[in-house]
């Protein structure tokens, strides 16, 4: 399993990129207090499910470090709101991801990460 807390389905994966589709229920671990009545998505939710999926994806040992090289989170997610993450393998050890409102097509969050 992945990233329990986040519902996602493979769209589709070759030696380079990943791409998903991936949506927060409302009953996600993620919004416990960020932030009642009003929750969204935090940023560390994305940073967290993009090295998962690195890791498993490019069977990397489970427990590899991950450094943020950057991310911009460019736009509030609120819960259930249908995403579509882009990972591109940049390196053996690193990785570039941006993440989309599936509907809108509007930029979400982007980023590259390390992983050791």
């Amino acid at each position: 399993m992945i990233n329990p807390g986040c519902l996602f389905s493979i769209v589709k994966k070759n030696e380079k990129q990943l791409e998903l589709d991936l949506q927060f229920p409302v009953g996600s671990y993620w919004f416990d207090g960020h932030f009642p009545g009003n929750p969204i998505v935090p940023g560390i939710a994305f940073v967290f499910f993009i090295k998962n999926c690195f890791i498993e994806s490019f069977c990397l040992p489970k427990e590899s470090v991950v450094n943020v090289v950057s991310a911009r989170f460019k736009k509030i997610v609120k819960p259930e709101v249908p995403l579509h993450a882009i990972l591109n393998l940049l390196t053996d050890s690193e990785v570039s991801f941006r993440i989309l409102e599936k509907v809108s097509g509007k930029i979400v969050a982007t980023g590259k990460l390390e992983i050791h």
